[in-house]
Order: C-alpha cells, then structure tokens, then sequence
C-alpha cells in the first residue's frame, strides 16, 4: 500500500504539490481573517501605484495589487498569490531536475526535497514575501538556463532575460544569482559557446528595459533603499574589524549548515549508499553556482563587516542542493523502502505544517503570547465602528494594524509613519489608532477642529481566553474639512 502511494506522489509530482499548496489556501482562509507583518505592509502599500516603495524593489507589491483588482482586498487574494508563488519554487525545481536527468522520480525526489528545507517548508509559508519571491525567480530563472542551454533558441533568452529581471525586482540581492551563473557559465566550455553571442544582448536588454522604470526610482532614493538592509546586516557589529569579520564568517557557515542539516540528515543514510560523484556539465554548474554564491557573500561579510546572516537570505542559492544531489545518485538501485521512507517522511512534513500552523493559532493559550494571527481586528473594527465611524482617513501606530484595518475598512486611506514616502488625499474624518504610542504627530502640519476623546478598548484575541489586547483610537476632523 505504503509503495503505492510512492509511486502515485512521485508519477503525479506536481497534481501531489498542487493539492498540497491548495489545502495551505483553504486552511489559511479558515484560520484567520487577518494579515501577518509582512502581509499588512504590502496591503497598504498596493493602495498607490508607485515605482518604488521602501527598502524591497516593487514587484511583489505590483503583484499584490494586480491579485486585488481580480478578487478583490481580501485575505483570499494575498494567500492566493503567495501560494502560487510556493508552488512555482516546486514546480520549476521538478522541470530543472527533469531536464537535466531525464527521470520523473529523480525530479519528483529533488522537488520533494524542498519540504526538508525548514526555511522552505515552514518559513516560508509563516511569514515571507519577498524572499519567496526571489526563490521563486531564482527557480525560473535556472530552469530557463538549463532549458536555453538544451534548445539554443531565442525565446529561452527572453525568458532569461525577464526571469533575471523578476529576480532583480524580487530584492536586490538576486545580482549574487547573475554573478554566480555568469561564473559557472564562464568555466563550462559547451555553456559559453551557447550563451556567450550576439543573442545575450537580447536576454540583457529585455531585463534592462523591465528594471529601468525602478532602476531610476532606486538611484534617486538609494538611502530610503539601502540603509535597512546594511542595518540588519551590522546589528551584532562589536566595532573591530576582524572580530567582526571573523563572527559573520561564523555566522555565514552555520546558518549553510542549518539551512541544510535536515534534508542532509535524511540524504545520507537513505541514499548515501548509491551516490557517485560523476563529473557533468550540469553538476559542474550546480556546484560552481552554489560555491560562487557562498565566496560572494563572505565577501561582502569582509567588505561590509556583516555580522548577522539571516538563513532566509540563502532560500536562492541553497534550494537547490535536493536536486544537486540527486543527480549524483543511481536512482534506480536504491531500495524501495528506501524511497518509501523519504516520500513519506516529506509527506509526514507536509501534514505536520498542515496542522501546526492552524493549531498554533487556535491553541494560542497554551503560548505565553498570542500570535499575530491571533490578534482581534475584527472586533476592533466593530467597537471602532460604534462610535460612528465608517470612512475617512486612517493614521496607525504601525504597519501592522494598519494593513489589517485596510481590509476591513476598504473604503478609507489608511497610512502610518513606519511607511515613508506614502501618498494621501485629505478626508473629512482623521481616526487616529494605536497600542503604545499616540501617531498623532504625524500629521503635525494638519489642523483640527477640536481635540476628541481617546476611546480605550480591551479585546480577546482571537481563540483566546486569556490573551487581551488593549487599543486607543480617537476620531479627529481637520480644520479644513466642510
């Protein structure tokens, strides 16, 4: 029976994943009604079109609003596009691994290998967009390689060139993938004479001309661009050089290692045993990529004294090693056993998320605090409501209860001061939200009417009986207002 199911998951791979990230949709629309902190900054930001946003390059957020002009401003919308964009990691990572091995269970192994990447199975399905994002074009951007690489036509160039610029409009940090696959195509001598012509103008001009638009946004606001991103990487600096160096080297090792400790953990007793390095061109690039990759960053940890590496930051450049390393095993002559322990181990990962992560929320009293899903803006929004407020504009503590109060108040403006450059039009009505800290000084330059009461209110959070959140709002009418 146990082989049975193995075989069905590893012939019909990608109805097997699509099923899966499908169940993720209907168990995330009847967990929650809210958005998480990530989710909440790209719900406000989609409230004007713009080329450029803050510290992450736009596309995600050009994609989110192209998701709620379709569906609507709605949970539904952003966990649909977050899915697809899962399932995409999946489904380029099998196509790359059948390309290069010719073998349905060889890609239906590499792909299943991403479910023992913790950073890929749990990460980034909790609380990630950018960084799924960018693996997800990383995956297109590798297929499409390998595919131009086999066919030698002009449309793979296209689709080099528009997958690189996905890539570079996923985060920044994608130029390390165009720097790695420059070097692993320069020392393959059969992938030069394919990509190295005339016909890579093309694959470079189609991602110039797709980048350009955010290109001139991110020159005129480079600080706004990059200070956030230096920040997070300096925040362990001790202020000497090479005991700063020395932790983000450290730092940079441990995080490959647990990155992928797990899937290693099951590789080698499991197929160890049948694995024969053999030198091809495809692994030869794999290993150049992935190697180019690594010495990139521990140059910028010695340039830029780096001392906080994040595991998230390497999603691109190590979702690969499943597929790496299956290519180097004689499939064929392991066991049945063998494979029908790593099948259902990758299924048993995959119910284990299935539960968790709406257990996590529904249990939320056996945690010491609740989680973000937990918290009660609906019922803020109907006490909020009461006091007679229906539309207008919407000044937030932070990003975070502002996304949430966008989707259920669709007809209002919502901006926070945790979000530069925002644009607004002025309304009749100002509410005024917030936890810690009034933001009310945001607004320094409008003139009100009359200072209103401060309403407090003290809500449960959502499947709690002992977690209660305490908000402040105030309705203001400015000055001007008729």
């Amino acid at each position: 029976m146990l082989s049975r199911i193995t075989d069905v998951i590893l012939s019909k791979f990608p109805l097997f994943i699509g099923f899966y990230f499908l169940l993720q949709l209907c168990v995330r629309l009847i967990t929650t009604h809210g958005v998480v902190l990530d989710e909440s900054e790209q719900v406000m930001l989609t409230q004007y079109f713009a080329l450029g946003y803050n510290a992450q390059p736009p596309l995600y957020t050009w994609l989110q609003s192209a998701f709620f002009y379709i569906f609507g401003k709605n949970v539904f919308a952003i966990s649909l596009l977050k899915n697809i964009i899962l399932f995409s990691i999946y489904i380029f990572t099998y196509q790359t691994a059948l390309l290069l091995s010719h073998d349905t269970k060889k890609a239906a192994l590499s792909a299943l290998g991403l479910v023992f990447l913790p950073q890929i199975i749990w990460e980034a399905q909790i609380d990630q967009i950018h960084t799924v994002l960018l693996t997800a074009s990383t995956s297109a951007l590798l297929f499409f390689y390998f595919r131009t690489i086999k066919n030698n036509d002009l449309l793979g160039f296209i689709f080099i060139g528009v997958s690189s610029a996905c890539g570079l409009l996923a985060k920044y940090n994608f130029a390390i993938v165009i720097v790695a696959l420059f070097f692993a195509t320069l020392f393959i001598k059969e992938y030069r004479k394919v990509l190295f012509n005339r016909r890579l103008f093309l694959s470079i001009t189609v991602a110039v001309c797709l980048i350009l638009p955010h290109l001139m946004w991110f020159l005129g606001n480079m600080d706004l661009a990059t200070s956030e991103t230096l920040s997070r990487m300096s925040m362990e600096q001790q202020g000497s050089y090479l005991s700063d160096v020395l932790h983000g080297s450290l730092d940079l090792i441990a995080s490959y290692i647990l990155f992928t400790v797990v899937f290693i953990a099951f590789f080698i007793p499991l197929f160890a045993r049948h694995f024969t390095y053999r030198k091809t061109a495809p692994s030869n690039a794999l290993l150049l990529y992935i190697g180019t990759t690594f010495v990139s960053i521990l140059i910028i940890v010695f340039l830029t004294q780096t001392t906080n590496i994040k595991e998230r930051w390497l999603q691109p450049y190590l979702y690969l090693l499943p597929l790496l390393l299956f290519l180097f095993v004689d499939i064929h002559k392991v066991s049945k056993r063998k494979i029908n322990i790593f099948v259902s181990s990758g299924v048993g990962f995959c119910l284990i998320v299935l539960v968790v992560i709406p257990l996590r929320v529904v249990l939320v009293d056996l945690d010491s605090k609740p989680h973000r899903e937990n918290y009660p803006f609906e019922k803020l929004a109907h006490e909020i409501s009461s006091y007679g407020f229906s539309r207008g504009l919407i000044l937030t503590e932070d990003k975070f209860i502002g996304g949430n109060l966008s989707l259920l108040f669709k007809d209002s403006e919502v901006i926070t001061p945790s979000i530069p450059l925002q644009k607004y039009t002025a309304a009749d009505v100002v509410l005024v939200v917030w936890q810690r800290k009034n933001p009310i000084e945001y607004l320094q330059a409008m003139k009100f009417k009359e200072s209103a009461d401060i309403n407090k209110v003290t809500i449960p959070y959502t499947f709690s009986e002992k977690h209660y959140g305490t908000f402040f709002f105030q309705q203001l009418h400015p000055a001007n207002a008729d």
